[in-house]
């Protein structure tokens, strides 16, 4: 069984395989099929465990896949390293947007200057908010500015690998299996739908600056931005009907490709240049997949229960 466990992400090589929204212009890439090794994809099912897989998970939990060009072939080595670099280019971000926001160079942040670094990263930046903030901390230092980027963003999670997964859904009809290794976080069913952007932010292999949950308003072959709205953004409940927790995702996910109508995508926003000029890069499209829950027992247990009786 290939399995890998990463704490600590940097995209190694230029975004190649999805969509991609340069902030000036609009740039459509290659579509992003669900079966091509070569292309993102995130995907997200209610989960019931699989104890070959090791992970020790109740039926509690769905279980939220991001299958990455960087990811596939990657050494366990390779992918510890790109999860701790992530870590370290979002700390480098954070300390960059400070200094950027620190206008009168104190060495704190006033209400003003808090205000508009909070809004930089699409934190709530609210009247209410920002005074309680100042009423709590009095003027933001850097370190405390770390911390209200913490408790927005989450703190660092361990992410699971594995290449083992097809066998869960092999032979469901109308869905193609988890083949490829995979970066693998959990995520319980009853959570708050916008829970999951965390582990959205989390399981991508670069530190980002937004994550956003986008559906499609029609049909939408080439994945154009034009063609969806926001459901689900930092902060916010999703504006869908019916979809509160997780569990309601991954059910609306699994209804609908992400190229259909009613289908989901993910709109990333990275940190550029490692952070260290506060500088967004080109924002990205990456479909997100549902899939129904996964079978228990693998097929070969089943036959051998079937047929030799254990």
């Amino acid at each position: 069984m290939a399995f890998s466990r990463a704490v600590l992400a940097r995209q190694a090589s230029p975004v190649r395989a999805w969509s991609i929204l340069p902030r000036a212009g609009l740039h459509v890439g290659r579509r992003c099929s669900s079966t091509s090794g070569d292309q993102a994809e995130f995907t997200i099912h209610p989960y019931r465990d699989r104890p070959e897989l090791g992970f020790e998970r109740s039926s509690e939990f769905c279980m939220v896949t991001l299958r990455h060009p960087d990811l596939v072939n990657a050494t366990r080595n390779r992918q510890l390293e790109m999860y701790r670099t992530k870590y370290s280019d979002r700390v480098v971000y954070v300390d960059a947007l400070f200094k950027k926001y620190d206008k009168t160079c104190t060495g704190f942040l006033n209400a003003d200057e808090l205000r508009g670094a909070l809004s930089s990263i699409r934190v709530p930046s609210t009247e209410f908010r920002v005074s309680e903030l100042l009423q709590r901390h009095g003027p933001i230092s850097l370190e405390e500015f770390r911390n209200v980027v913490t408790e927005a963003w989450g703190r660092a999670r361990e992410v699971d690998f594995s290449c083992d997964l097809a066998e869960m859904h092999a032979g469901m009809a109308g869905h193609f299996p988890l083949n490829h290794c995979r970066a693998i976080l959990f995520v319980g069913r009853a959570s708050p739908v916008h829970w999951t952007l965390r582990s959205l932010r989390h399981i991508w292999p670069a530190a980002l600056v937004n994550v956003q949950v986008m559906r499609n308003t029609s049909e939408n072959p080439n994945l154009d931005p034009a063609l969806m709205e926001v459901c689900m953004k930092t902060y916010a409940r999703s504006g869908i009907p019916g979809l509160l927790t997780t569990l309601d995702l991954a059910i609306a996910a699994a209804k609908h490709s992400p190229t259909a109508k009613g289908g989901f995508c993910v709109r990333l926003v990275p940190v550029a240049d490692g952070g260290k000029n506060a500088a967004r890069g080109e924002e990205m499209l990456v479909p997100l997949r549902g899939l129904p829950e996964n079978r228990s027992v693998g097929l070969v247990t089943q036959l051998k229960a079937r047929f030799w009786g254990h």
